[in-house]
């Protein structure tokens, strides 16, 4: 499956086939021309990944440090006369 011509428009940001082409080749992205017309073509599989997105960090632990830490401030600063 290729990109359409309103999504290679998108991606390079130009519509001129000449400029699209010089675009891709400064991006680095694999492409080949349709003999027909000089279309460049890209694969869309190039886009797609098949490793797993990256995991949200947890901030939990962190969060309840900072909280525990608030606390103690906290008391430290009642406490003082």
């Amino acid at each position: 499956m290729w990109l359409n011509e309103e999504e290679m428009a998108a991606l390079t940001g130009f519509v001129r086939r000449s400029k699209q082409r010089k675009a891709l080749q400064k991006m680095g992205i694999r492409f080949t021309e349709r003999a027909r017309d000089g279309f460049p073509l890209v694969a869309k599989q190039q886009f797609l990944s098949n490793t797993p997105s990256r995991q949200v960090p947890n901030y939990l632990p962190l969060l309840k440090d900072r909280r525990r830490n608030h606390a103690q401030k906290t008391r430290i600063q009642s406490s003082s006369p």
